[in-house]
């Protein structure tokens, strides 16, 4: 019984050994790993042979082939257990690579064809809409002027300052046409100022969006989006008319936030009142 368990226990070592050495089997060849499985195996067979010596003199041969052959078994099974686990991964990463490959290229199909069908579509659009209706037509061209920005833009971090607020300004134009006399737009900064700075791109839209849609107005009573700059900092600024405190208000901020912070360094300062909402967007020093 207790040559049994001594075996057992020689098994699992030498697995165990095994196992950590072909662990690191990207420094290693597959020549070297069959070289290391026979040497285990020499090993432990040799071990058996000598407990055997010393605890059964008499019948030496019988016991070391038995104690071998249960080594054998105990150590083919973990063997084929752990070649079982290692080709479930295998086979779980090669198909999340798959999906993964799948999606990516769907995505750049996506990327070649919708640019390509928005802007002939606005510009079908443009030519069907009568040459004096004159606002229709600025609308259509201010629409096909800010997917063009978002597309341009999407994959860069940063974009220069009067770039993004003079996209501001033809999204702002779109929201107008909506929304009337409901919602005032007022920037208060110097262009020429705003060349010696950058920005997160698409980051002023969305916090005009954020006003807008977390915020009551009318005609009699409108919404006022005041942008300003102070220092390092433009500051979107609007009165508070029966916020909505919903999730998708923090899940907004948080995220731009969270890219604010990777990209200059610095979060999103919110600031909020029962009065007044006010978000400052870091800027970054260009010039």
């Amino acid at each position: 019984m207790a040559a049994h368990i001594i075996n057992i226990l020689f098994a699992f070592a030498g697995f165990l050994f095994y196992n950590s050495v072909s662990g690191k089997k990207s420094h290693l060849s597959h020549s070297s790993l069959k070289s290391i499985r026979l040497l285990t195996v020499s090993l432990i067979v040799i071990g058996n042979v000598i407990v055997c010596y010393f605890l059964f003199h008499d019948n030496i041969v019988l016991k070391s082939v038995e104690l071998t052959s249960i080594f054998l078994l105990v150590y083919i099974t973990l063997h084929y257990l752990k070649l079982r686990k290692e080709n479930k991964l295998q086979v779980l990463y090669t198909e999340n690579l798959r999906i993964a490959k799948d999606h990516a290229e769907v995505e750049a199909l996506k990327l070649q064809l919708d640019p390509h069908f928005l802007f002939n579509t606005l510009n079908t659009l443009h030519h069907l809409i009568k040459p004096e209706n004159e606002e229709a037509r600025k609308y259509v061209q201010l629409l096909a002027d800010v997917y063009r920005y978002i597309l341009k833009n999407k994959t860069k971090e940063l974009v220069l300052l009067r770039d993004e607020l003079n996209f501001s300004q033809q999204y702002f134009y779109l929201l107008s046409i909506r929304y009337g006399q409901a919602i005032h737009f007022d920037v208060q900064i110097d262009l020429l100022k705003a060349e010696d700075y950058l920005v997160i791109p698409v980051s002023i839209q969305i916090l005009i969006e954020n006003g807008i849609k977390h915020n009551r107005f009318t005609v009699e009573e409108p919404l006022c989006l005041l942008i300003n700059m102070e220092g390092e900092f433009i500051t979107v600024q609007n009165k508070v008319r029966g916020i909505n405190k919903s999730d998708s208000l923090k899940i907004g901020l948080k995220n731009l936030s969270e890219r604010s912070l990777m990209i200059v360094n610095k979060p999103l300062v919110i600031k909020s009142s029962d009065l007044e909402f006010t978000v400052h967007l870091p800027l970054l020093k260009y010039k």
